[in-house]
């Protein structure tokens, strides 16, 4: 390992480097002295894993100084080349305390300021928007702190004069450097700031945990004191309930352009069929309520696809509710604005005393709280404040007057309370969730965003405690486990599903049942279907009262030809439904299947009766008569069936099935008739000549067990090939 690392530094011929090297190397050597000589010494190990710990910073800080040369064109190697050289942690701590307790002291002031006083504010709110900026870049780009770093940057998390937003801020600039180069001490920072009693703080340093903890899973083995902070707080239930939640809502976001798809593509196009919605300036929006204002009857405007777009109100609204990320691909298009070409805007607590929306908060009347108060994210609410103040007065008023119009002042007053209410105590699902938003708006939009490590990739393995060493005892709360797999359960990832509900031992009893029908369900969804049919008997076995377990059961063992099996199961599901029309399909196929043309036919006319306008069952009671010897039944039976078919129909297998049954009738002018008519149908499908080629040769197969010549089946494909009449 040292030989390695000796090669990147002789690459970047940095003095300081060489001198730590060396350092190390003596220290190496001397350990492995006494060893050889015999000499026993107690603290071997340690002094082992602490050189480890010094191979792997040096290495980062190796290629993070080839990083900077290499690379100079980069945001990060243009922020470092362009920093203050004479900034530190100690003139930034300084800075912020200074403009906070001014800023305290002019908020506290009486809300209408003298003019002189409002301009010294705004200089304060302006100088210190510049300061945080600068500190966000400072800390991205910072080399690995020392110990005089980490006890300053303590100071400031301590402080009670530094706003909690400042704190937010700082937090979210050691994570965005962590994933650039790593350092204990940031590290170890993240993990007080955790227990900092401001949720926006805390749930901002659990987040960036998560996504570190996961980027440096290896590493992490190697360094004892993040081991043991990381062990001691997975013995706090709350943390491991918080980190439950956050990995749920990573990996939710993960599937963002999934959803940002679907709602571009689906959701919102169907919703905007119906003339129950409309679309306004902020979303869609159902008109029942603005037509009764102008005396309209709302049913004159239903139509029949108010029940679809109804639908996919409740999908998205589902979305919604469990924490998709419905509002990105809304937002995504408002991100061009000059206030995001600044990295650390992209993670700025939402405040109406920040100087870019300054403006708007002033004479906006009741929308200002409206949007103050809603449920997005912080990158999402400065957007909109952006996006209002860049129209013109005139469209701006009459945007506001639009908004107001669509409830009367009663309610308009009546939503921002219950927004104040329902927000007044901020929940940490919440704040957790607004902030992954914030990160992967940028990760996915900011301009230099493809020169970043994207915590959100889809390569990346799904964030489950199965996945990750560090989170193995994680796996001990078996009721956070549970909500966890049934959550990867619900949207796809159903490896990581099974893993989990596995790790729950569930027992051979029938309160076991359920879970044992859960990982059968994902083993059927993965392809898998032996394992399927095993979990599947488990169930139920336990609990054979399970209506869905012997559905599914059915269906697998129909799945894998065991055709005699899936009978048994259908008729038990029959017992109970007799007249469901998909169980005697499927039992009527296990019979077909196994050759029981016998047993077929009568449940087939059961079928027929139950669905007339079926033609595949038509044609499958055909069929079998055929198969049975029935052939003038056969004949009959298709004749009718093809006799209601018009110039439109297409039903070339069906005309394949009568060719064949007149040909066993003797007929052979009418089979070929059918044959013929097969054949031109086939053409306006893909690969016509060899499907209907493919057909044929399966049909002669069965009119040859029939006692039809081959030869007589061959000079009739012939024919109709020709064309002849």
């Amino acid at each position: 390992m040292l030989d390695s690392l000796q090669s990147l530094v002789n690459d970047v011929q940095n003095y300081e480097f060489d001198n730590e090297l060396s350092r190390m190397r003596s220290t190496y050597a001397t350990m492995l002295r006494y060893m050889m000589e015999g000499v026993e010494d107690p603290n071997s190990r340690h002094l082992h894993d602490q050189l480890v710990q010094q191979a792997y910073v040096l290495s980062d800080r190796v290629m993070r100084l080839r990083r900077l040369r290499e690379k100079s064109n980069e945001k990060y190697a243009i922020t470092y080349k362009y920093m203050r050289k004479d900034l530190t942690l100690d003139a930034i701590f300084l800075s912020l305390e200074t403009h906070c307790g001014v800023l305290r002291r002019l908020r506290a002031e009486p809300n209408e300021r003298e003019s002189i006083q409002q301009h010294e504010w705004e200089q304060h709110e302006d100088e210190h928007e510049k300061m945080l900026c600068t500190m966000f870049e400072y800390l991205w780009v910072s080399d690995v702190w020392h110990r005089s770093d980490y006890e300053r940057a303590t100071e400031i998390l301590n402080s009670d004069v530094i706003f909690n937003d400042d704190k937010s801020l700082f937090v979210s600039a050691v994570t965005l450097s962590l994933m650039e180069c790593f350092d204990q001490r940031k590290l170890m920072l993240l993990f007080d700031a955790y227990l900092y009693p401001s949720l926006e703080v805390s749930q901002r340093s659990i987040v960036g945990l998560l996504i570190l903890l996961q980027q440096y899973e290896k590493r992490i083995a190697k360094f004892p004191e993040v081991n043991a902070r990381l062990s001691l707080l997975l013995e706090d239930p709350q943390f491991v309930r918080d980190i439950y939640r956050v990995m749920m809502q990573i990996q939710f976001s993960r599937l963002t352009d999934t959803i940002s798809s679907k709602m571009r593509h689906d959701i919102i196009p169907t919703i905007l069929k119906s003339a129950k919605f409309k679309r306004t300036q902020f979303g869609i929006e159902e008109i029942d309520d603005y037509l009764t204002k102008n005396g309209e009857n709302p049913e004159w405007h239903h139509n029949v696809s108010d029940e679809k777009a109804q639908k996919k109100i409740d999908e998205m609204t589902e979305l919604q509710m469990e924490g998709a990320d419905v509002y990105m691909s809304t937002f995504s298009y408002m991100k061009g604005y000059p206030f995001f070409q600044t990295m650390s805007h992209w993670f700025t607590p939402f405040s109406k005393e920040h100087p870019s929306v300054r403006s708007f908060f002033k004479d906006k009347g009741s929308i200002v709280h409206l949007l103050t108060f809603a449920p997005f994210c912080n990158s999402d609410k400065f957007s909109i404040c952006l996006m209002t103040d860049s129209l013109g007065a005139t469209a701006r008023e009459t945007l506001t007057r639009s908004m107001e119009s669509q409830m009367s002042s009663d309610e308009l007053t009546e939503q921002i309370e219950a927004m104040k209410k329902d927000r007044s105590k901020p929940k940490a699902k919440d704040i957790s969730r607004a902030y992954i938003f914030d990160l992967y708006r940028f990760f996915s939009l900011y301009p230099y965003h493809p020169q970043f490590q994207n915590p959100f990739a889809k390569e990346l393995p799904v964030y489950s405690p199965t996945n990750y060493k560090l989170f193995t005892p994680l796996l001990q709360h078996s009721e956070e486990v549970l909500p966890l797999a049934e959550f990867f359960m619900r949207r796809g990832f159903y490896k990581e599903a099974i893993d989990l509900f596995l790790t729950l031992h569930p027992q051979p009893k029938e309160d076991d049942a359920d879970i044992w029908q859960k990982i059968g369900f994902c083993h059927q969804k993965n392809g898998d279907l032996e394992s399927a049919f095993k979990y599947y008997s488990t169930a139920f076995e336990l609990k054979s009262t399970s209506g869905w377990t012997l559905k599914h059961l059915a269906q697998v063992a129909f799945q894998l030809k065991r055709y005699t099996e899936a009978e048994a199961y259908y008729d038990l599901l029959l017992d109970s439904e007799p007249e469901n029309q998909r169980y005697l399909n499927r039992k009527i196929d296990c019979f077909i299947q196994t050759d029981n043309y016998e047993a077929a036919i009568p449940l087939l006319y059961k079928a027929t009766y139950l669905d007339d306008e079926n033609v595949e069952l038509k044609d499958k009671l055909a069929w079998c008569q055929l198969l049975t010897g029935n052939t003038d039944k056969a004949v009959s039976l298709y004749n009718s069936l093809t006799d209601q078919f018009d110039a439109t129909t297409s039903h070339p297998d069906v005309m394949m099935h009568a060719a064949a049954a007149m040909l066993v009738a003797g007929e052979l002018k009418s089979a070929y008739s059918y044959f013929l008519n097969a054949y031109h149908q086939y053409k306006h499908q893909e690969h016509a000549e060899s499907l209907f080629k493919h057909q044929f040769v399966a049909l002669a197969k069965t009119l040859k067990e029939l006692g039809i010549d081959v030869s007589r089946t061959e000079m009739l494909y012939d024919a109709v090939r020709i064309g002849l009449n």
